[in-house]
């Protein structure tokens, strides 16, 4: 909180090109049984006094959904502090969302001098941002009144291996996919971290977005994933979604192994369902907008597809990089086995013991997997140093290819995938250091997508682990 509060600080800085910027900061379950702000809430105000010496503060105001504190910077800037009751409104992030949008749909649309570029900026207490960010998002909104939602590029702050993974994660989701979303027609969603809305978009999907869950399905879309249940509105809504490279900010992410698999788990689960929402209703969308093309869709069903089948990709890997080292095909079907059993093992697992037991066996067999793709990857390396050559025959049929080649078809085609990677960092000087965490990626993405995806699924009745709320 700290953190964000000192970027909060520099924000409205004396050269600002925009008319106003007004900050609402919403904390959610402030209030003790009996009614009054608890500890959590006045170590907060507490704090707020310390960072934003400065600024002057009214007493505590009190509302229908809790209590609010107006606090005013020494450079004019309003931010109100909103604390609320879970008695009154309901916690959670989208119910949060939902009332502030609301509230400034209502009481601020008629005052502004341009409803049409008046804009709702999301972003999270963990996020460490400057005033050009916001600045850039924007000017990009404004180049482009189509669009009703548009994020940044997000870097991954933190320490350790797990950091490590997601730091070069990151660097592929905006370099290659986020890109290339916005090249095919619209991203899938805006990140809910910091993304900019368009208040003109937000005031005609808040109705649906507001609506209470009715079933599992329901909580997990629309509860678990309210950034992707947002920007899915939008998109039915005839809005785009796009993606603003130059705006730059870094959040802090989960640095143990336990944290991250809670926090994919609710990502994954979220991002699959809207994704699946967008598919049943693509016809339709697709009368409101235009620009999203039949290549979107495919897309749409290639992420789906390949979300559910990656554990069994992530095993017919690991068996052909073995083939290719031992050259036979008899210890194939036993690895392959092996790890298909490995597989239901920890399905059982899941199954019938406590979730802290999940992870412990997911992290260990990760680490088992890491270690062996390791191997298997010098053992690779071995055999094409000591194999240089490659002759053909042209007399050969196509799938025979592989018999002449001292350098495999698979290992062709590793290497144009690296070189894929490679390439994109070049176009992106200043991340290039980003190609680092790479060879730690790989390693550790077979285990991470054997173990997460089927972690999320045994798991999906699961809602109270701590690290969401």
């Amino acid at each position: 909180m700290a953190h964000y509060l000192n970027c909060l600080s520099r924000i409205n800085a004396p050269n600002q090109k925009y008319d106003s910027i007004e900050t609402h900061i919403v904390m959610d379950d402030a209030f003790t049984v009996s009614g009054s702000l608890n500890t959590h809430a006045k170590c907060f105000i507490d704090l707020c006094k310390e960072i934003l010496n400065n600024a002057t503060m009214t007493q505590e105001i009190r509302m229908a959904y809790g209590s609010e504190i107006l606090v005013t910077l020494d450079d004019g800037m309003l931010v109100y502090l909103h604390f609320k009751n879970s008695l009154k409104v309901k916690q959670g992030k989208r119910w949060s969302q939902m009332m502030i949008m609301s509230w400034i749909i209502d009481t601020k649309r008629d005052s502004v001098h341009d409803p049409a570029n008046a804009y709702f900026l999301t972003c999270d207490m963990d996020v460490s941002f400057s005033y050009s960010s916001i600045e850039r998002l924007l000017d990009f909104m404004l180049r482009k009144p189509s669009v009703g939602g548009a994020t940044c590029r997000v870097f991954a702050e933190g320490s350790g291996p797990v950091v490590w993974y997601q730091m070069y994660e990151y660097a592929i989701w905006h370099w290659l996919i986020k890109a290339a979303n916005s090249v095919i027609g619209s991203l899938l969603y805006c990140t809910g971290c910091f993304s900019v809305f368009r208040l003109k978009a937000l005031s005609q999907v808040i109705p649906v977005f507001s609506r209470e869950t009715e079933n599992g399905a329901d909580y997990i879309r629309k509860d678990l994933g309210e950034d992707r249940w947002l920007s899915c509105l939008l998109l039915k809504a005839g809005w785009l979604l796009d993606y603003c490279s130059l705006a730059e900010v870094s959040v802090l992410c989960p640095e143990t192994f336990d944290g991250f698999f809670q926090q994919r788990r609710y990502w994954i689960m979220s991002t699959f369902a809207n994704t699946c929402s967008l598919i049943k209703d693509f016809w339709n969308i697709r009368h409101f907008n235009y620009k999203l093309s039949v290549f979107y869709f495919a897309y749409l069903i290639m992420t789906v597809f390949f979300m559910v089948i990656s554990p069994s990709v992530m095993i017919w890997m690991i068996t052909g990089a073995v083939y290719y080292i031992t050259n036979s095909y008899a210890v194939v079907p036993y690895l392959g086995i092996l790890l298909m059993a490995l597989l239901l093992i920890y399905i059982a697992i899941c199954m019938f013991t406590l979730p802290d037991v999940h992870r412990a066996f997911a992290k260990a067999g990760s680490y088992v997997l890491a270690v062996t793709i390791f191997i298997l990857t010098l053992l690779s390396l071995v055999h094409v140093c000591r194999n240089p050559r490659l002759t053909l025959d042209t007399n050969d049929p196509p799938h025979d290819l592989d018999k002449h080649m001292e350098i495999s078809v698979s290992m062709v085609y590793f290497i144009i995938y690296a070189g894929v990677f490679v390439g994109t960092a070049l176009v992106y000087p200043k991340e290039f250091l980003c190609n680092l965490q790479s060879l730690w990626y790989l390693l550790c993405l077979p285990g991470f997508n054997i173990f997460l995806i089927t972690y999320t699924v045994v798991n999906i009745t699961k809602t109270n682990e701590g690290m969401f709320e």
